[in-house]
């Protein structure tokens, strides 16, 4: 079918196709200069000049790795589970079988859903009840009249079981456990996350901006051509008239006079910044609190900042720790 096909396509029968507008050709300057490549030519003339026509070279060899003389380098273990792989080939076999028919049948009954499938009716023989020989006597299970009894009977009616309860974890005698710091830090973080987040904010802006021009000044960064459009000057109308400033001129008459030429001038200094009288400034706190951070955590360096910034809630077993 696929060659019968393919006959009435390249001539028995099939439409004809031109290429009308073919852009498949590289685009190439009219001011370009195509030079012929050298190689081939160097080739030749190196197979021309025998061995003894080439310059002997001394090479220092670098590509073997580098390894540390500490460093312990192991058999590759790989070898061993191809072995292992071809070994067990039957059952990763069948494992892998089970595995595609389970797919498949998932497959088959999407489409039985949707409609899809037209199924055929099959006749089919139950086997799934057990199988009991003639001469077995299957009996009631005794469990419901044992629950019913239970349920019928009080509490006073039933016997008292000592029990050795040993589900508890075995704490030796001379550990000491404590609560854990976590969640008093989790709480306090959570008070003081405004000024965490923004230090943070801060620093990891630093930092990216600090790699960036260590990049650009190492070299290890290609920067590309960009053309600017200087808009800094500023916008002066037309009909505006700009004087030179009388400020050089007053400052060189200032240092052609002398101190005693010089007239005394009160000033009333008002570059301090104006607060009412009952307004009370407070030191800043977020030096003690960035103290109180770290303090925090080189004490308990489990608790991370980051870590517990980003997981806030707790669960499990996190609320004691072994001292």
């Amino acid at each position: 079918m696929i060659q019968s096909a393919a006959e009435g396509f390249l001539g028995g029968g099939g439409n004809h196709v031109e290429v009308v507008d073919d852009r498949s050709a590289p685009q190439i300057d009219a001011d370009s200069k195509i030079k012929e490549a050298p190689q081939g030519g160097m080739l030749a003339e190196l197979q021309g000049k025998g061995a003894d026509g080439l310059k002997h070279v001394e090479t220092v060899d670098k590509s073997a790795p580098v390894i540390d003389e500490h460093a312990h380098v192991e058999a590759n273990a790989r070898p061993a589970l191809l072995d292992e792989i071809k070994v067990k080939a039957d059952a990763i076999t069948e494992v892998a079988g089970r595995a595609g028919t389970k797919m498949a049948a998932g497959d088959a009954l999407k489409a039985i859903e949707a409609g899809n499938s037209k199924l055929n009716h099959v006749e089919t023989t139950d086997k799934s009840a057990p199988v009991i020989e003639s001469d077995t006597k299957v009996k009631a299970a005794v469990q419901p009249a044992m629950f019913a009894e239970l349920r019928q009977n009080s509490a006073s009616n039933l016997k008292h079981v000592e029990t050795d309860d040993h589900s508890g974890p075995v704490i030796e005698k001379d550990v000491h456990v404590a609560p854990s710091a976590r969640p008093a830090l989790l709480d306090e973080i959570k008070v003081k996350a405004d000024a965490i987040t923004e230090v943070a904010g801060r620093a990891g802006t630093k930092m990216a901006a600090s790699d960036m021009l260590k990049a650009v000044e190492a070299g290890n960064t290609e920067l590309k051509h960009v053309e600017t459009t200087d808009k800094s000057a500023p916008v002066i109308e037309s009909d505006t008239k700009v004087k030179a400033a009388a400020q050089p001129e007053v400052f060189a008459e200032i240092k052609r006079k002398s101190i005693t030429e010089l007239k005394h001038v009160d000033t009333v200094d008002k570059s301090a910044p104006v607060i009412e009288a009952e307004v009370k400034v407070a030191k800043s706190a977020r030096p003690s609190i960035l103290g109180e951070i770290k303090a925090k955590v080189a004490e308990h360096p489990a608790a991370r900042v980051s870590e517990v910034m980003t997981k806030p809630k707790t669960k499990g077993c996190l609320g004691c720790a072994v001292m």
